[in-house]
């Protein structure tokens, strides 16, 4: 049985880990977005499943629950205990998944942050989760006293969430549901799935909303701008100034000459990298651009296994989406189980350490190292980063595993 979506989407991991309790095996398919077309076809609503089987593909995660724990006390056969789970699992969909889902990927900046629905996003999150915090002071599980699908959903439901935006201030008011997800998130077949979970220190926010553009003003007929050819005196202390437009300081910097589009189109469509490494150099602009070398210092536990360590490599080149337009670079996972490493090399403009990861939760936690542009050390590190990306290649000694390119 296979999960068609990348590690770390919650209605995969979902299912990831309600396979790991129930002792089915299943795993994760690397070719899903080149069948997605093809594998439309073989579902009721026309769209890419996230999970085939041998009796068939599914789009949403809550039935393949259903058939994983139904022999299993996580879907007891007690037709009371079923109708609460299922009533659970129906009204958390709509009113906490969709609704997170949409606060995170405008954190993420996958869709444009728009304010107001921002707003009703998060004020929609907070409500459902404060009616859980009721429930879960009464009881110690979302449905009676045992672990049921229920549990799986929301915690999985919640994760990204509590890794980014629910900090200490958004968790204070909220025990009874922080120890939940403590509980549930311990247990070693969650673990598996999504690696130990670092709660968020401080809340990432999402980008502003971009400034609407407003069509020209339509020509104004002759009799109605001789009309106007009297205009009113306005005071200019009365007069409403528009505001100032947020300026990134990287934009305030000194030109420079380097044209990183054209460096990120000519390696990314190139096969052999490193052949265009010599061009790279002869333009590189070294008072404009500073490349660092990035080491993840990991927790206790990580780097074990694969699945969770990708998962966690993929959370954090999402949160890095504030410096798109300034940064190029290679991050991925090295060396060989249990002991996996998170490292890379990141270009980018300006000489100091960019705000978008100062900001980055995650960040915190990896070891900087700037590049000397001098040193052929140095340089040698950076062609091999972004050079070696094939199976078998080695970066500072450890065998290439997964790669992001981050362009």
């Amino acid at each position: 049985m296979k999960v068609l979506t990348q590690y770390g989407n919650p209605e995969g991991n979902k299912i990831a880990v309600t396979a790991a309790l129930v002792g089915a095996s299943v795993e994760f398919n690397h070719d899903w977005q080149q069948r997605a077309k093809e594998l439309a076809k073989q579902t009721f609503s026309q769209q890419a499943p996230i999970f085939e089987a041998p009796f068939g593909f599914f789009t949403h995660s809550t039935p393949v629950l259903k058939v994983l724990a139904q022999i299993h006390a996580l879907y007891p056969a007690d037709p009371v205990v079923i109708a609460l789970v299922d009533e659970f699992l129906e009204t958390s969909k709509d009113d906490l998944d969709r609704p997170v889902k949409l606060w995170l990927d405008m954190v993420f900046g996958t869709v444009p942050t728009d304010a107001e629905k921002l707003k009703k996003a998060q004020a929609d999150v907070k409500k459902f989760l404060f009616i859980v915090e009721q429930r879960l002071k009464k009881s110690p599980y979302i449905v009676g006293n045992s672990l049921t699908i229920a549990d799986i959903s929301l915690a999985c439901a919640l994760t990204w969430a509590f890794r980014v935006v629910f900090d200490e201030k958004y968790r204070k008011p909220l025990p009874a549901l922080c120890a939940w997800y403590a509980k549930v998130s311990g247990l070693p077949q969650f673990v598996s799935v999504w690696g130990p979970v670092k709660l968020a220190k401080v809340a990432l926010e999402a980008p502003a909303p971009q400034a609407k553009v407003e069509p020209p003003p339509k020509p104004v007929a002759k009799k109605e701008e001789e009309k106007k050819a009297q205009p009113k005196h306005v005071d200019e202390d009365d007069e409403e100034k528009p505001a100032a437009k947020a300026v990134n300081p990287l934009d305030l910097l000194p030109p420079t000459t380097f044209e990183l589009d054209e460096w990120k189109k000519l390696i990314t469509n190139t096969k052999d990298r490193k052949s265009v490494m010599p061009n790279f150099w002869e333009k590189l602009d070294k008072a404009g651009w500073s490349a660092w070398f990035i080491h993840y210092e990991k927790a206790e536990g990580e780097g074990e296994k694969m699945v969770p360590f990708e998962n966690l490599l993929d959370g954090f080149v999402q949160r890095m989406e504030s410096i798109r337009r300034y940064s190029f670079g290679v991050m991925g996972i090295y060396g060989e189980t249990p002991s996996l490493e998170i490292k890379g090399c990141l270009l980018w403009r300006g000489q100091e350490i960019l705000q978008g990861l100062l900001d980055h939760p995650q960040f915190e936690y990896c070891k900087r190292v700037k590049a000397d542009w001098e040193n052929d050390n140095d340089r040698k590190r950076i062609e091999d980063y972004w050079g070696n990306v094939n199976d078998n290649d080695t970066v500072d000694g450890l065998v290439v595993q997964v790669i992001r390119f981050w362009k």
